[in-house]
């Protein structure tokens, strides 16, 4: 259907507009329109199971709106935050298995993993202002993430971070700030 206009004459009251009921089933046509081509919006603190390309989940945890991107179907796709340049994360956008996970700073990226084991994280291309954002699901508290960087540069203090709820899903930002691991920053 194409957009439905409400006629409203040429000046007020004169008449030749559409008539009331006329002109609210055009409104009502439009907004049905509009409302039946966005995706599904799903909030929770858990990622929905099996998304559709597109569909959008707002985290109840940690107040973030993603979208789930998925370049050629019916491989993998990730949640990628909604305000990140997907064309630019090609290569960073990933889900990522085992027990170290190489960040690489070449571009801003999202990284998706499920934790069944301790987890390592390491980095390659350091490239200043490039901020990679990892999201680790789990169903156990007895795991921990070693971030790979300095205490005095993570949010929490310390050199690694321990799951302390289950099921739950952990979001990490690993910012560069400059061309040694020295510059990178963890966000917790």
């Amino acid at each position: 259907m194409t957009r439905q206009l409400i006629n409203i004459g040429t000046t007020a009251n004169d008449g030749a507009g559409d008539p009331l009921r006329i002109a609210f089933n055009k409104i009502n046509n439009n907004f049905t329109e509009l409302y039946s081509g966005l995706p599904a919006l799903s909030i929770g603190p858990i990622a929905p199971v099996n998304p559709a390309p597109g569909q959008q989940w707002w985290d109840s945890q940690d107040g973030n709106s993603y979208i789930f991107y998925q370049p050629n179907p019916p491989t993998a796709g990730n949640w990628v935050p909604s305000t990140s340049t997907v064309s630019l994360q090609s290569h960073n956008v990933r889900n990522a298995v085992g027990t170290t996970i190489n960040i690489n700073f070449a571009s801003d990226g999202v990284i998706t993993t499920t934790l069944t084991t301790n987890l390592s994280i390491s980095f390659v291309n350091y490239t200043s202002g490039v901020t990679v954002r990892l999201i680790i699901s789990t169903a156990s508290t007895s795991y921990s993430i070693t971030h790979g960087v300095p205490a005095a540069q993570a949010s929490n203090g310390s050199t690694s971070v321990a799951i302390s709820v289950a099921p739950s899903t952990m979001i990490i930002d690993y910012t560069c700030t400059g061309t040694s691991i020295s510059s990178v920053f963890v966000k917790i």
